[in-house]
């Protein structure tokens, strides 16, 4: 059994009112346990799920000052920075992520779609295409994967107009 990260479970849970019932058992476990990081890893992924990003960085940050490298706090960090926009400090965590597991595709995806939204095309293209080096194909929906070959073929384009 591998635990789902809020990443992988959000869209199952947003907007629902498990959000609400969720926060207030783990407010309740965490009174009886202070100390508890697991439920306050659990609150901040709550608060993720209830687009409360601010709050979620700022529990992450307190997991972070106990266990600087603690992957599932750190990717998560970064996932709320991303929906907030903050792309400079998604970025840093994304970096600090993949020098723990340097070949995770998800990681090339999210530099590419940091570099998307601030119009680099080139590192876009190359992060795309790292993605797509490191990922198994057989693991995402076909539908995305055309739409990211698609982008690539799109970026490659761009590039080879600019004289």
């Amino acid at each position: 059994f591998k635990q789902k990260t809020a990443y992988e479970i959000m869209p199952s849970l947003v907007g629902s009112e498990m959000c609400i019932r969720d926060r207030n058992y783990i407010d309740e476990a965490l009174e009886n346990d202070r100390n508890s990081n697991r439920f306050r890893y659990q609150k901040a992924t709550v608060y993720m799920q209830m687009n409360s990003h601010d709050k979620a960085i700022n529990i992450f940050n307190e997991l972070l000052e106990l266990n600087e490298w603690n992957p599932e706090a750190i990717a998560n960090r970064a996932e709320s920075f991303m929906a907030i926009k903050d792309y400079s400090k998604a970025r840093k965590d994304y970096q600090k992520l993949q020098s723990i597991t340097p070949n995770d595709p998800r990681t090339y995806l999210r530099f590419a779609q940091i570099a998307k939204a601030e119009a680099t095309n080139l590192e876009e293209l190359k992060n795309y295409n790292l993605f797509l080096k490191y990922v198994d194909t057989n693991s995402i929906p076909s539908n995305e994967l055309k739409l990211i070959q698609n982008r690539i073929k799109e970026l490659e384009s761009k590039n080879n107009e600019t004289p």
